[in-house]
């Protein structure tokens, strides 16, 4: 068993155990926590995929072209 599946098992297991003793507002707001953590992970995985990209594109502008005659 990976280290990984057993630590997630065991997150997982917490959860439930938290879950039956929690309020329906407690649910909710755990809901909305969970599901904006999630939305800013996805922007900043776009905004540093972006950010690499224009890295590059500046390094390839500021290079020296080749002569043409």
């Amino acid at each position: 068993m990976h280290t990984e599946d057993s630590t997630r098992k065991l997150v997982l297991k917490r959860l439930k155990d938290e879950i039956d003793l929690s309020t329906t507002g407690d649910l909710h707001r755990a809901v909305e926590f969970l599901r904006g953590a999630r939305e800013i992970r996805m922007g900043k995985s776009s905004q540093r995929s972006s950010a690499r990209r224009a890295y590059s594109t500046s390094r390839i502008r500021k290079a020296d072209q080749p002569m043409s005659w």
